[in-house]
């Protein structure tokens, strides 16, 4: 399953997360580190057809990397078993949730306890859905990745975005402690720091997500990426 510079078959990695689940940062992450690598093989950064055009090059590395799906069930329509693989990116469940509801209710005037025990429900099942859809793929198709390894201390999420570029197939020699910064602020581009509003709706929402979710779900979940039980 790795790319290498001599390469002759293309891995697409599909990258497939719940909303606010840090794919935006992986995908800016493959997508930096390969074109690294495109940009220093032979012709890969000018117009030089002596040893290959940037056009060859492109078919043999990209795509690398595919925006993440929308949530559903069912197998994705256009994965190729010959060559793709998914790349599931976790986040704890009640972090997500509260993340990308707080964004969606936000706006509201008022947001009872009912909607948003109903609506944790939901994106609960919706989670659930995306969770069977890549567990319908054999484990040798796909890895998963915490979105809080990439965002722990500086030392270690730079050590956990290098360990990911190996297990991909991309160079790690691609990325260096200050292109990680770069990519941390690319992926972060766009998007405001929550009100004071928003932060007491994302905390009145995780404590709905923990009420249907259990510690030890969690932890089983963010390290084999497999829900343990049914949803509730």
């Amino acid at each position: 399953m790795k790319l290498a510079r001599n390469v002759d078959r293309v891995l697409n990695w599909h990258v497939l997360s719940y909303p606010r689940s840090g794919n935006r940062l992986v995908t800016t992450l493959l997508d930096f580190a390969a074109r690294r690598v495109f940009s220093e093989l032979p012709g890969g950064g000018s117009d030089d057809t002596t040893r290959g055009t940037r056009g060859a090059w492109s078919a043999a590395l990209a795509p690398v990397t595919v925006k993440a799906h929308p949530l559903g069930d069912g197998p994705l329509p256009d994965f190729d078993p010959r060559t793709d693989r998914l790349l599931l990116v976790l986040r704890d469940p009640r972090d997500a949730i509260a993340s990308h509801l707080s964004d969606q209710m936000g706006s509201r005037m008022l947001v009872t306890e009912r909607q948003i025990a109903s609506a944790t429900a939901v994106e609960l099942d919706r989670l659930h859905g995306l969770l069977e859809t890549v567990r319908s793929y054999p484990s040798h198709m796909r890895l998963h990745v915490n979105f809080e390894t990439l965002t722990g201390a500086e030392g270690s999420s730079f050590a956990a975005a290098s360990a990911l570029l190996g297990e991909v197939g991309l160079d790690q020699a691609a990325l260096d402690e200050m292109d990680w910064l770069r990519v941390n602020e690319i992926a972060g581009t766009g998007r405001e720091p929550p009100s004071r509003r928003q932060q007491r709706l994302r905390q009145r929402i995780r404590r709905a997500a923990a009420v249907r979710t259990s510690c030890a779900e969690v932890r089983q979940f963010m390290a084999t990426g497999i829900w343990p039980g049914p949803a509730r």
